[in-house]
Parts: structure tokens; sequence; C-alpha cells
């Protein structure tokens, strides 16, 4: 299941590598550092839409699941899809009115677009409500595959044949992007059956909202200030570097895809959690250290691939790449901590990060694109530091370098 996981998030990272690549060299640089960043800002937004529902549907989904109760798990998708429908209600209302009052260097103007721009992140929500459905119920490839690969490989197809008889620009670029993700429902579309009563625990959503949304802006703020400060071209230099960065980001995924349903079950049964707990954590310290070393060595003699300026970028990779590689250094703190109840505690640490990375980033920003690279580096250690220790205080799981350094490792369910 861990192989599975890790070959579909693979091809999904090089399909979304090759796709950033085709529009490398097929938009202008500043319509292509719109179309990054408005990527970068449509997974933020969607992440914020479906925060709290996604991580419940996957905890206690499974639970439901395993127990044989698909009615109750209906009844929760149900729950998830009119709050999806709220709250993109309003954010529609309030990007609408954002993007249609503001002047952002990085975001477009052209009313069509601005809708687009809007469409996508909705879209995106959807369909990660319905792949955490899916990977609740077992079935990790169809979610996987419909979430990553197939998501960027229909729009990277499309704009390969598009640019056979046109120039591609960007408002044509969201369309063939937003009706790429359209095509990926059906797919992800989890199996169903009759609903039934299913109790809602409205503290657990608020908590796990709170926390997922909180983090969802604290892994986002660089590209929030990014959009505020910097120049489309600067946009696109400094989101080319996050995207290969990014490889490291989808194998932890891949881990936490094939893991957080066992976890799940595992600590609500209390049938084995401590050991495959630390097997969680030693494997993402084995094979994300080995896979944040490579990136940081072959990462950089790609860049050239999308043009000669992004060489540049190096030092805003390594950087990058050091802080995705926090969870190989202090283990699956945020899957560990939603998957064993710990969201409110989660919420409290990512809420308090939050003003503190903000000015932080905010710093390394006005001086440099590098400096902004270090800042968010920096912020995302830290905090996966303090998570790592709120969860040994409270279950006793230690992170996985920790647990090579200790010949007996002691775990408390």
């Amino acid at each position: 299941m861990i192989l599975t996981a890790t070959v579909l998030r693979g091809a999904g990272a090089l399909t979304w590598l090759a796709y950033t690549w085709l529009l490398a060299q097929v938009l202008p640089p500043d319509q292509l550092g719109s179309m990054l960043t408005i990527l970068a800002l449509a997974g933020l937004l969607s992440g914020l839409l479906t925060s709290g529902w996604a991580q419940l549907i996957l905890r206690d989904g499974a639970r439901l699941w395993a127990t044989a109760q698909p009615g109750a798990m209906t009844t929760l998708l149900a729950h998830a899809f009119t709050g999806l429908a709220l709250r993109g209600f309003a954010l529609a209302l309030l990007l609408g009115a954002l993007l249609g009052t503001t002047q952002i260097a990085t975001l477009p103007r052209a009313p069509v677009t601005l809708c687009l721009a809007v469409a996508t992140p909705l879209l995106m929500a959807l369909l990660g409500l319905l792949a955490s459905a899916r990977r609740a119920q077992g079935a990790l490839v169809p979610a996987l595959f419909s979430q990553t690969v197939l998501r960027a490989m229909l729009p990277l197809a499309a704009c390969a044949l598009y640019t056979q008889f046109a120039q591609l620009t960007l408002s044509t670029s969201l369309w063939i992007y937003t009706t790429g993700v359209l095509l990926c429902l059906p797919l992800a579309w989890p199996q169903s059956a009759p609903p039934e009563a299913y109790k809602l625990d409205r503290a657990s959503l608020n908590a796990l909202t709170t926390a997922q949304a909180g983090w969802m802006l604290l892994s986002h703020l660089d590209v929030i200030i990014l959009t505020l400060v910097a120049s489309p071209s600067q946009a696109a230099l400094y989101l080319v570097a996050r995207r290969l960065a990014g490889l490291l980001a989808l194998l932890f995924d891949a881990l936490r895809s094939a893991l957080a349903p066992t976890l799940s079950v595992a600590y609500y049964r209390r049938d084995g959690f401590g050991g495959l707990a630390a097997r969680t954590n030693l494997g993402f310290f084995l094979i994300g250290g080995g896979a944040a070393t490579g990136l940081a060595v072959l990462g950089p003699l790609a860049l050239p691939l999308f043009g000669d300026t992004f060489q540049a970028a190096t030092s805003l990779l390594i950087w990058l790449t050091l802080g995705q590689a926090a969870p190989a250094l202090f283990g699956a703190t945020g899957m560990l901590m939603s998957m064993t109840d710990m969201e409110r505690p989660r919420a409290i640490l990512i809420w308090c990060a939050l003003p503190l990375s903000a000015a932080a980033l905010l710093y390394g920003a006005t001086h440099s694109l590098h400096m902004l690279a270090v800042a968010t580096a920096l912020t995302q250690l830290i905090f996966a530091a303090a998570c790592a220790i709120a969860l040994a205080q409270r279950h006793g799981i230690l992170p996985g370098l920790t647990a090579l350094l200790h010949p007996k490792l002691r775990f408390k369910v």
C-alpha cells in the first residue's frame, strides 16, 4: 500500500513538473508568474474550504467503514458537502470583491480570468473531499490517481495539444485546468449506501477546522506574502523552486495517504498503535531523509530546464527543500495529531505560530527572495519540532531521528 501510494504520488509529481515546464515554455514570464500564483493560491483556498471536513472524513470515515457502517459514512459525506457549499458561496463573494477592487501585480484583471480563478479552488475542494472518502474506504488507487496524476495529466495533454494550433494564454490555461479538475470528479466518487444515523461531533469538527485552516495559512504564508510584494517574474522564479521542493512534500503525502486510515483505526481500537506510530516516524525519517538529500543534489540540475533565468533559484530550492524535510526530522506530526484526537493542541500551536511566522516571512521578503526562502524553512522546522514535543508528551511518540539514537523505544498507547 505504501509502495502504491508512493508510485502514484511520484507519478503525479512528475506530471506536475512536466505541466509546469510546458507552461514555462509557452507563456510569457509575467503570465507564467500569474498562472503559478493562481494555482498556488487555489491550493491554499481549496485546503481552507475542506479544512476540518477532509480530516473528519478520513478519520471517522475510516472507522465507520471498518465497523460496517457505510450508511453513517454517507450521512457524514452529506454534512461535508453542505458545509463545502456554504463555505464556497462565502468564499466566492469574498474573492469576487477582493479581486475586483484591489490591484495586485501577480493576479489577473480580466473578468473571465477572475471567475476561473474563483472556480478553480471550489472544484479542487470538491475533489479533495471525494478523494478523502475514497481513501477512508480503502480505495487508495482511484483516490490518489484522480487527485494527483489525472489532475495534472489532463491539463498537460490539453495544453500541449492546444499549443499546436494557437498561442496559449493565461485565460486559456485556466479554462483547461478547471475543466481538467472537473473531469477528475467521477473517478474520485466514493461508494455510497442509504443514509443512516450519524452524530456529528461539532466540537471535534471545529477543532479540526481551526487546526487545518491555520495549517493551510501557515504552510502558504510565503505564497501570500510573495503575491503581495513580488513582481510576476519574481513570483515565477520562487514558485518553480517551490514546486520542485514540493516533490518532497508529495512523497510524505503518499506515506500519509497510505497510513492515516490504519493509524486512525489502530488508535480507536487501541490495537498496536504505539508500534505503528513508531514505524511511521522511522519510515518518514529514512525515506524522507534520502529523498531530501537526492532532491538537494539533483534539483539544481533541473532548474535550467525551465529557462536560463531559473538557475538563479538554486539557493531558494535548497532552503525550501530543507523546510519540506521537517517531517523527516520530526515525524509525521500533523497526521499523528489529527488521527489521535489532538486537533485542539495542534490548533493552538498553529495559531500561536501564525503571527510570528508572518512577521518573519514578511521581514525576509522585504530583503530578497533568498531571505524569504530561509525564513520559510526555519519556521517550518521550528513548528515541526514544537509538534513533536507535544506528541512525545501526550502519547510517548518519538520522532524518527530520535528513534535512531535510542536502542530501546518505549511507546505509550
